[in-house]
């Protein structure tokens, strides 16, 4: 080969993708074979899962996938920068043991690259430990430097660091693999519909295919003119199909049985992307009886249409915010857009674009389109430089309250009105106490409203909770103890939850963020 092999790498929420393009001219980027650098019996991609338990220790990626409990494998990691998690400890041992989402990332991702050059080494004698990023489009300058940082302490078995030589948005990615699959050289603007395994993100992207310069000479391949999404991805139609399967069992499975049945639901749902009916394998795990069950596609269709529909609100808003810039197609793209109720309801909300909305490998475009397009990106902020003068939240956001043990529904709290300009700061904190006394924690759950008018007594039906973090204390403490928590929000959407113990001013804080979707 005449040029370094440079592996294409989307790290995704549920699944990793790994490839390169061999032959590829390197003067246009065009031509050339895509290479998948997966394993042949698991062209599904890498799991993007951690796993801990005392007896197996951590394992990774399809280990991690495959141990059990199942209670103790973790996924998402991308959606969870600079935040902590715990896993339950054999008896005995102290509970839990907490983990660095940071730390799980660079782990999964050294596994996922290690694994690629084995690929690489047994199929075409190569190695490389050069990398170009896929990052989501919502992320913020800050964020996408962090993730090239963890993904640069990875190491090749040899002790080689590796080397992020690239960034690419991963909706610019798709779009322009699409257009590089056709040979199409000529600049066109693209829908891409991002329905992933934890979020739902559409952006409208123009791509050059053959590149621009910027005034330092330097060559750009996309310019992304708006974003929005919402927190929806394949895990939320997992749970409608969990739901479904818990209600034709008649009995509602928790801890490790619940997992399981989840990996069960997420299966069924890919069965019937090609299938009319499925018959989920399912057994009582007490008695060992088979649970003989037949789901339809239109009845789950019909459970999930709302979570559906919620994507294409985000898509009809980005069409009527931006006519100067009508998209020449709707690429779909992430593993979730692959159920056909995706593309019907598509064409049905968007008649003009009926036989424009187009299915291009979506699982691999955007490794594929990364392996071809990444490129040094400049570090100013194009989300900060890009957005409006004044933006607000579309919904109203709030925590989840509990008046004492026996409430079992809660309530919210609304913090951050609907409209509510940005940057935001609350003037002073929230009071929260414990719902009984002894205990030795608080979980602070914020939630977004998924409608216009909703009811703050049906926290379940009308709000999404987009993010939690717990404070522990060092002995139980009564229903009277006093902590305070807090919502910011910073002027590119990144909202921060803050809680800490008032009465341990040395004890640090702890905080978690989350980049919000909903914004105008």
């Amino acid at each position: 080969m005449d040029m370094a092999i440079i592996i294409g790498f989307d790290f995704g929420n549920i699944n990793s993708f790994l490839s390169f393009i061999q032959d590829m001219d390197p003067d246009t980027r065009m031509g050339g074979v895509c290479r998948d650098l997966l394993r042949s019996d698991r062209t599904g991609g890498i799991p993007s899962t951690f796993f801990y338990s005392d007896q197996r220790g951590i394992q990774l990626g399809y280990e991690a996938d495959a141990a059990v409990p199942a209670s103790s494998r973790v996924r998402l990691l991308k959606r969870h920068l600079n935040q902590e998690f715990t896993l339950p400890r054999r008896a005995g041992k102290p509970e839990t043991r907490t983990f660095s989402y940071d730390e799980a990332i660079r782990m999964v991702a050294e596994y996922c690259i290690r694994r690629a050059n084995r690929i690489l080494q047994d199929n075409y004698h190569e190695t490389t430990n050069l990398v170009a990023l896929a990052y989501p489009a919502m992320y913020t300058s800050a964020q996408r430097k962090h993730l090239v940082h963890l993904v640069e302490s990875a190491t090749l078995e040899d002790g080689t660091h590796v080397e992020v030589c690239g960034t690419i948005a991963e909706p610019a990615a798709a779009a322009l693999d699409y257009l590089a699959a056709y040979s199409q050289m000529e600049e066109q603007t693209v829908l891409t519909y991002d329905l992933g395994g934890g979020t739902f993100d559409v952006s409208l992207v123009t791509v050059y295919p053959v590149g621009r310069r910027r005034a330092d000479g330097s060559v750009y391949y996309y310019d992304i003119h708006a974003w929005d999404g919402c927190a929806v991805g394949g895990a939320d139609f997992d749970q409608v199909l969990l739901q479904q399967l818990e209600a034709k069992m008649g009995a509602s499975v928790q801890g490790n049985q619940r997992e399981v049945l989840l990996r069960t639901a997420e299966s069924t749902k890919i069965e019937l992307s090609d299938n009319e009916t499925a018959w989920p394998d399912i057994t009582d795990p007490a008695t060992g009886d088979y649970y003989d069950i037949e789901i339809s596609r239109k009845e789950f269709e019909a459970a999930s249409r709302p979570l559906l529909e919620q994507t294409i609100a985000c898509t009809r808003k980005m069409l009527r915010s931006h006519p100067g810039q009508k998209p020449g197609c709707i690429v779909l793209t992430g593993g979730a857009s692959q159920m056909p109720m995706v593309k019907r309801a598509l064409e049905e909300a968007f008649p003009e674009y009926q036989g424009k909305v187009t299915f291009h490998r979506p699982s691999k475009a955007i490794s594929y389109g990364a392996a071809r397009y990444g490129t040094q990106e400049p570090d100013d902020d194009p989300r900060a430089s890009a957005a409006p003068a004044v933006q607000r939240t579309q919904r109203e956001i709030g925590i989840r309250y509990f008046r004492g043990p026996d409430d079992v529904k809660g309530h919210l709290g609304t913090i951050i009105p609907a409209g509510t300009e940005i940057p935001f700061q609350m003037p002073k904190p929230e009071w929260v106490h414990p719902v009984k006394d002894g205990q030795t924690e608080i979980l602070y759950r914020v939630y977004e409203a998924r409608v216009d008018h909703p009811d703050r007594y049906e926290v379940e039906r009308d709000y999404t909770k987009i993010m939690e973090l717990t404070l522990h204390f060092d002995q139980p403490e009564p229903m009277t103890k006093q902590t305070c928590v807090r919502l910011d929000i910073d002027q590119v959407g990144l909202l921060q939850e803050e809680a800490w113990d008032p009465d341990a001013p040395d004890k640090p804080r702890v905080r978690t963020t989350e980049q919000l979707c909903n914004l105008s």
